[in-house]
């Protein structure tokens, strides 16, 4: 639904009157998507804003956006809403939905958010881990999170791989996918230690029903 133009506001306005009605209703949330990779240091365009919060959140928060005549729509109930205003994008994520099942926040990821500046303002945004971990899931076709997820592992010292794992524990393939993706661009580079390469290895042939070298051939 358009706004007339003399009641359209500036896109970083309405992020932070999203931000504001939130607050308001005291519903815990963080930036996530391109404006958290940004957030990093690593620039890219971006067509709307991502808020990550808990789906038991997701419809009070819908909900105080509608009344603060925000257009909204309940887009994918396993895991999106968005609301707008005028062409200005809200997107309330409150999960990873992907073809192995669905990844939820949890209060643990809202609780490692970090105070970063969105666009001139201060927004609390998702943790490199846990983004990081959405991007692995995410990647598919003319998509570019996984080279969001390496640019995010340029402080790669200073990254948690088990909390990474955890997030996209749901699809060892697809992660596996990733490092190696990694490796092939950066060689012997040490972008990730090697136990996380075994310990997703190994994971991954075992969602393949594959049996690694050095390992016992199952009998029977």
């Amino acid at each position: 639904m358009a706004l007339p133009e003399s009641e359209r506001l500036p896109e970083v306005a309405v992020y932070v009157q999203a931000r504001e009605v939130l607050e308001r209703e005291g519903i815990p949330f963080m930036v996530g998507g391109g404006h958290a990779v940004a957030a990093y240091g690593h620039r890219r365009a971006t067509k709307d804003i991502d808020f990550i919060l808990l789906a038991e959140h997701a419809e009070p928060a819908l909900r105080a956006l509608e009344r603060e005549r925000f257009f909204v729509r309940r887009s994918d109930p396993r895991w999106l809403y968005q609301a707008m205003r005028g062409e200005v994008l809200v997107d309330l994520v409150f999960a990873s939905c992907t073809h192995r099942g669905i990844v939820p926040v949890t209060r643990d990821w809202l609780d490692c958010a970090r105070r970063k500046a969105v666009a001139g303002h201060t927004f609390p945004v998702i943790a490199p881990e846990e983004l990081i971990g959405q991007k692995i899931l995410a990647q598919h076709e003319d998509r570019l999170d996984w080279w969001d997820a390496e640019r995010l592992l340029a402080d790669r010292r200073r990254v948690d791989w088990q909390r990474i794992l955890r997030v996209c524990a749901i699809d060892p393939v697809k992660t596996l996918s990733f490092l190696l993706f990694v490796e092939a661009r950066h060689p012997n580079d040490g972008w990730y230690p090697r136990e996380v390469l075994r310990q997703v290895w190994e994971a991954a042939a075992a969602e393949l029903k594959l049996t690694l070298p050095g390992e016992p051939v199952a009998v029977g």
